[in-house]
């Protein structure tokens, strides 16, 4: 099953130093039916003004995993980590038992960047951090798994059967994925335009996509417009 949700749908939230998409209820906003799809519980695309950012806040039993887009994002946290992740870039963080952390902007541009937060397996873990730079020819072949199972040896390591997919396509360059039998895909057109499957998606649209019980779902996408794309497959819950 396949369902287009328009970037009009999203909430939209501002103050003076902070610009926010927010797919699903998140912070002030609720709503009953956008809870979470699947173990994707948010899906928040971010802009950050200069020197700000997200003050020091508590997170417990959560994958949260952040493609930066534009700009740089210094985060420090409870266990004395300290990294900036660059446009380009990619965390993974494992909050398990508890961990605090700030996420500012301590750079002269306007950070940006989507950050998505993904139910665990299994609770109480030990919090830990990965980083990477995904290859740049790889991201324009085609979706490059970013983030996934560690027991997958795919991209950075988190504790659910999900992954994070990342794409910079080109006008007329062709993509697919393979939507595995009881799992969901997120697809968000965060830049560009696209048809897949027969949908029309303009920038900032997303598509739910659910794969049947016991057979695989194949998303084929057509750029029309270049831009990022970004996918997250989870299992049905």
């Amino acid at each position: 099953m396949l369902v287009r949700i328009p970037a009009e749908a999203h909430y939209q939230f501002s103050n003076r130093w902070l610009g926010a998409t927010w797919h699903f209820s998140f912070d002030r906003y609720f709503d009953p039916e956008r809870v979470n799809f699947g173990a994707l519980r948010a899906y928040n695309h971010d802009r950050i003004a200069p020197g700000t950012g997200f003050p020091t806040h508590p997170h417990r039993d959560m994958e949260i995993v952040t493609v930066v887009l534009a700009g740089e994002l210094t985060h420090e946290d409870s266990t004395g980590r300290a990294l900036v992740l660059q446009a380009g870039e990619v965390e993974a963080m494992t909050a398990g038992r508890g961990i605090e952390h700030a996420e500012l902007n301590r750079g002269a541009a306007p950070a940006e960047f989507i950050q998505i937060w993904i139910l665990p397996r299994e609770n109480h873990l030990a919090p830990a951090h990965h980083q990477s730079r995904p290859a740049p020819s790889a991201l324009t072949a085609g979706f490059t798994v970013v983030a996934a199972d560690a027991a997958s040896g795919s991209g950075l390591p988190i504790h659910q059967d999900a992954c994070v997919a990342w794409a910079q396509l080109a006008g007329g360059q062709d993509a697919a994925w393979v939507v595995r039998a009881g799992h969901r895909a997120y697809l968000h057109a965060v830049t560009g335009t696209a048809t897949v499957s027969g949908i029309h998606l303009d920038p900032d649209d997303a598509l739910e996509a659910t794969a049947p019980p016991h057979d695989p779902l194949t998303l084929a996408l057509s750029c029309d417009a270049p831009g990022h794309f970004l996918l997250v497959e989870v299992p049905d819950l």
